[in-house]
Parts: C-alpha cells; sequence; structure tokens
C-alpha cells in the first residue's frame, strides 16, 4: 500500500514538481504545529492518589499463596454409564 503511494507521488513529481514540494512543505507545518501546540501546553494535573514510592502509605501485607492451590485433575478417565447421567440431568416429564 505504501509502494503504491510512494510510486504515485514519484509519477506527481515527474509531471509537476510543485506538487510534492506543497505536500511535503504542509507536512513540515502539520508537524511543526502538533509539536508547538504540545510544548505549550501546561503540565499535568496532579493526581489525586498518593503517590506509589510514599513509604506512609498502608497497604496489606503480602501474603503465600500456592499456584496449585485450586488445581484439580482433568485427565481423561474411562466412559461411564451414560443412561444415569442424562435422566439425572433431563427435565422431569409433567404430570
Amino acid at each position: 500500500m505504501y509502494a503504491h503511494r510512494l510510486m504515485r507521488l514519484a509519477r506527481r513529481a515527474v509531471r509537476g514538481r510543485r506538487i510534492v514540494q506543497f505536500r511535503a512543505f504542509g507536512l513540515f507545518w502539520l508537524f511543526m504545529a502538533v509539536f508547538g501546540l504540545g510544548a505549550c501546553s501546561s503540565a499535568l494535573a496532579e493526581s489525586p492518589t498518593r503517590h506509589p514510592a510514599d513509604p506512609e502509605v498502608r497497604v496489606r501485607p503480602a501474603a503465600y499463596r500456592s499456584v496449585t492451590s485450586g488445581y484439580v485433575s482433568r485427565r481423561p478417565v474411562a466412559p461411564r454409564p451414560w443412561r444415569g447421567r442424562n435422566d439425572a440431568v433431563a427435565p422431569r416429564e409433567k404430570k
């Protein structure tokens, strides 16, 4: 896609050099305006939360929790009779 745009731009440069110069000049001023406005903006407002490096901030103590504490084995097992299980989850017959 970018190569296609570059080829179109090069073709226009052959026809009229002024088009290429105008685009480059316009892009230059666009970037200058964006960066200029960014440099003139005020600093960010102070955060209402406390600073993470503040030693007086109270935090919960770290507690050990095993990584495998909730693990349940999911290995394949031999097939069980399905009729009883199917009947257990089937909707009841209406009387």
